[in-house]
């Protein structure tokens, strides 16, 4: 009887389940503006459904309780607006803005007594791209060798913050000549923000023609653009010859002269 027993309970075990069905890639990123569909579809095996809850950053938003009255619940969220269409398993955001992005989840419950759970997640972007071009500020009208070059680099509004990079000769400029701050957020609880970057050099003497750097704002591979000034450089001189050149010089200006007394 025992044994019996036994067998039915692993034998229900065994064919309770739910699963979350893949056949939907989850967006994970969108730009301001656009409506974008999160669905979490499943297949449940000996269970009843007992709750489908949806998260934001582990706060909960959405929920489809069957047994309650009303069956659905919505909790308010800056940055999530859930249209009117949308399903226990198919939740539509509509109008996506930079506070939208984070880490949504879905979570199906069976019933009692095991309470079983299938959970689906993805990390989403929304992108919002700069209006204006990274802007340069610092830029004395001139430098001599030995100056140091200070100068800072500050990107347009964007979502997230636009990653800035420094070149000089069209090479990125080595990190430790790089300084990069904190963003900006303009707006609380928004994820726009203002990028900046500091460039620090010394200038020498090699660059006595001057030199050009250019700063450039990109986000993921979706956005990118740059901003150059010149940087004028006063009280240079080319780098003079080599000891061993300047002595051939000298040697042979010394022979001219040799050779001039002899015929004298």
């Amino acid at each position: 009887m025992e044994a019996r027993i036994s067998l039915i309970l692993l034998f229900s075990t065994v064919c309770s389940s739910i699963k979350v069905v893949e056949d939907w890639i989850l967006p994970t990123v969108a730009y301001t503006g656009e409506t974008v569909d999160l669905r979490c579809n499943y297949v449940l095996q000996g269970e009843t459904i007992h709750t489908i809850k949806w998260y934001k950053d582990d706060m909960e938003f959405f929920r489809y309780a069957p047994s309650d009255a009303p069956t659905k619940t919505v909790f308010l969220q800056n940055g999530i607006k859930i249209s009117k269409s949308s399903q226990p398993t198919h939740i539509i955001l509509e109008g996506v803005v930079p506070a939208t992005s984070g880490y949504y989840k879905c979570e199906i419950s069976g019933g009692p007594p095991r309470y079983m759970t299938a959970v689906r997640s993805t990390q989403l972007q929304i992108i919002e791209i700069p209006q204006t071009p990274p802007k340069i500020f610092g830029v004395y009208p001139s430098y001599s060798p030995g100056d140091r070059l200070n100068i800072t680099c500050e990107s347009g509004v964007g979502s997230p913050p636009p990653t800035l990079t420094w070149f000089l000769h069209g090479a990125v400029v080595r990190q430790e000549y790089q300084e990069a701050l904190s963003p900006i957020y303009p707006v609380e609880s928004d994820n726009r923000g203002i990028s900046r970057n500091l460039l620090k050099l010394e200038v020498r003497a090699k660059h006595f023609r001057g030199f050009d750097v250019e700063c450039r704002a990109s986000i993921l591979d979706l956005y990118a653009e740059s901003s150059e000034v010149h940087i004028k450089v006063t009280g240079g001189f080319p780098l003079p010859r080599s000891s061993s050149a300047a002595s051939s010089s000298s040697t042979a200006s010394m022979l001219i002269v040799c050779s001039m007394l002899v015929s004298l």
